[in-house]
């Protein structure tokens, strides 16, 4: 099997949240809250597992969506509804100080220090989860139709934690948001070698009348393997641009 630091990530695996009506709300707001490293609560105040010792490993986290949203699902998870939830996170982070604002190279504001912006990416990400929930709610779903598509890749070591959102955004793009998949990921290392991207996906498209289409095959075969090949793509391709800037 290849090396991360070589070549495709070696691992790259998919599975399915699913559950009755009554619990799918704190399974998807568990594993939300297990990859942001944080507290979640559902929307009817049931609390998660408290995971901010997951906190020192993760380095990165996001929502990537669809292209062309309507005006309500930007305003609820893209650049507007990130920019309150960053105010309000650094307020709460240093309420006795001034916090500096900035905007990136890529265009997208962020705070120093970056405890705001993954603060503010799970606030989002608790939005996002709960409102999937009460969709998969009473009269939406059935035992045990998938929720949620989780997918757990290796990143390769060799290349840069900005590197290392280039191919989770570049996996996006190819493979999800154009057929307006949602993408709430996150990057996790814990200094051993092996850093992780952990990405989670509502089966349910967002379209014009925001929470559409239901995609049922969230981890069928044929499926795993299409995204397997584009997570592949884009670890090479940033391999090879990488080696070239040396």
């Amino acid at each position: 099997m290849p090396d991360s630091r070589r070549g495709p990530a070696p691992r790259f695996k998919v599975s399915a949240i699913s559950g009755s009506r009554d619990t799918v709300d704190i399974k998807l707001l568990e594993r939300a809250a297990r990859h942001h490293a944080t507290r979640m609560t559902t929307w009817d105040d049931l609390p998660t597992g408290d995971h901010h010792d997951r906190a020192r490993d993760l380095k990165r986290s996001g929502i990537i969506l669809p292209p062309d949203l309507p005006p309500r699902a930007d305003s609820s998870y893209g650049e507007r509804a990130f920019q309150s939830m960053l105010l309000d996170a650094a307020l709460t982070l240093f309420p006795d100080g001034p916090v500096t604002l900035f905007i990136d190279e890529a265009g997208q504001a962020r705070s120093r220090p970056e405890a705001a912006e993954r603060m503010a990416w799970a606030s989002l990400s608790e939005r996002l989860w709960n409102e999937i929930a009460q969709y998969e709610g009473p009269g939406h779903t059935q035992r045990r139709e998938a929720s949620a598509r989780v997918t757990t890749a290796s990143l390769p070591a060799s290349v840069s934690l900005d590197a290392q959102v280039d191919i989770v955004h570049g996996f996006a793009w190819q493979a999800l948001t154009p057929h307006g998949a949602v993408l709430d990921w996150t990057i996790h290392d814990n200094g051993t070698g092996n850093p992780q991207a952990l990405m989670m996906s509502p089966t349910r498209l967002l379209d014009d009348l925001h929470w559409g289409e239901k995609v049922m095959n969230a981890s069928g075969r044929r499926d795993v393997s299409l995204l397997r090949r584009a997570w592949d793509r884009n670890v090479l391709h940033v391999i090879e641009r990488e080696r070239g800037r040396t």
